[in-house]
């Protein structure tokens, strides 16, 4: 049972379910987004990590990406934090991917803003990043809070890496 942290446009939600996933779940904050996934793929629901509508040890998996950086602060963070632990079950797994790495990032957003001159993508890509830099920059800033809650939780590390500019952190709950 999964469940995607902020589905977005679904296309991870899609892609679980041609892999043979059945028990797929997710919450956004945009009720906009509800139409985007069919029924048969997903139960999607409008909500927010904050405080997530599952009852406690509900999931074998919970998959964020590109999330996080849009909570509102470190007491966002903490209530998202322990949301997740709360609905994940014993033996279950946290994937988490996000901006990490500020001095790649940093050159990224600055590239991608060079290029944008020359290409309609990139000025839409540049936009984007314009467009939640600060909330990016805040977390790439504070991001270890995530790691660090879930180790003082006792969490076994599977992975905690960065892959040029982004965060990948992947732990197991192995106890309540």
């Amino acid at each position: 049972k999964l469940l995607d942290l902020g589905w977005g446009s679904g296309a991870y939600l899609k892609y679980f379910y041609t892999k043979g996933y059945r028990n797929l779940h997710g919450i956004d904050p945009d009720k906009e987004l509800l139409a985007k996934i069919p029924p048969k793929i997903a139960k999607v629901k409008v909500a927010f990590a904050e405080k997530l509508p599952y009852d406690d040890k509900s999931f074998d998996v919970v998959f964020v990406y590109g999330v996080l950086h849009h909570l509102k602060g470190l007491a966002s963070y903490d209530l998202c934090m322990k949301e997740i632990n709360r609905v994940l079950k014993k033996g279950g797994y946290i994937f988490i991917m996000e901006p990490g790495q500020w001095f790649f990032f940093r050159s990224m957003e600055t590239l991608v803003d060079f290029l944008s001159i020359f290409s309609k993508g990139f000025k839409q890509f540049s936009e984007i990043l314009a467009e939640e830099r600060k909330e990016q920059h805040f977390f790439i800033k504070n991001h270890r809070v995530f790691r660090n809650y879930f180790v003082r939780n006792k969490y076994k590390i599977m992975a905690n890496t960065y892959f040029v500019y982004s965060w990948i952190f992947t732990a197991r709950k192995v106890q309540d």
